[in-house]
């Protein structure tokens, strides 16, 4: 591996380093106090009753803001990284992603836990973006063969909203510092990073 490739490698493992503890500090930190904060304000709105007038029309209030603001930071947290992914690995974090959208996705992921975590979670970015602009019907697929790691997403319009969209070259330079190659061609993403 060459000094570029190695100093390329090292600056997506930190990157990928300092999702997880900001993750972990968001979970961690502000999710449980925003939880501690629904509880609260649950409990005081049940010590009202039936009451009715300003303090409990601002207890309310409060409640719904801090239940909008716990849905907020949770989804920012999976946004940053999937706990699912760290946890499972490649196939829990597409099941995760997949689950979330509005149309359906076919997955064929037959990779197992990585010892490289840069890997998975660049592998999982690339089925990400692909998917942001789903529309119809998809199909991801991921196989380690003969040292590669291929991942491709075929269908939904995932091709054309990658190279219309700003994500491209941040893909693009993470796949290269891991010593990978993506190709969009149409509908159809495709990805290569050599496994260790």
């Amino acid at each position: 591996m060459t000094g570029d490739a190695a100093l390329g490698r090292r600056l997506v493992a930190a990157s990928d380093a300092q999702g997880r503890r900001l993750q972990r500090r968001l979970h961690d930190g502000a999710q449980q106090r925003l939880v501690q904060t629904v509880i609260t304000l649950k409990l005081a709105r049940a010590a009202l009753g039936e009451q009715d007038g300003p303090a409990v029309t601002l207890v309310d209030e409060a409640l719904t803001h801090a239940q909008r603001g716990l849905a907020e930071l949770r989804a920012v947290v999976h946004a940053i990284m999937p706990s699912a992914l760290g946890r499972e690995g490649l196939r829990a974090g597409v099941d995760s992603l997949a689950a979330e959208l509005g149309v359906a996705v076919d997955i064929d992921i037959a990779v197992p836990r990585l010892d490289d975590r840069s890997l998975e979670t660049t592998a999982y970015l690339v089925v990400a973006e692909a998917l942001a602009g789903a529309v119809t019907r998809v199909r991801v697929r991921a196989r380690v063969a003969d040292g590669v790691l291929e991942v491709e997403v075929r269908g939904g319009d995932g091709g054309r909203h990658l190279l219309a969209g700003p994500g491209l070259a941040a893909l693009r330079d993470r796949l290269t510092a891991n010593g990978g190659r993506l190709a969009v061609d149409g509908t159809v993403v495709r990805a290569w990073l050599p496994v260790a």
